[in-house]
């Protein structure tokens, strides 16, 4: 089936935006230097997902 996996990048797509936004606005009110550790740790696991991931996502 085409549309679950249209519909689930969809959601991640979403879910990323809303992490972005939400990164944005503590920015702003809290210290940037604790942060961007964190969401660069989560950003790595975005752009290189592990072979699972890959597998999954290919079927």
């Amino acid at each position: 089936h085409l549309l679950c996996p249209v519909l689930l990048l969809l959601f991640i797509t979403e879910i990323i935006l809303l992490l972005t936004l939400l990164y944005s606005s503590l920015l702003y009110s809290t210290g940037f230097h604790w942060l961007f550790p964190l969401y660069w740790w989560v950003f790595q696991r975005f752009v290189h997902p592990s072979p699972n991931t890959l597998i999954f996502v290919s079927f």
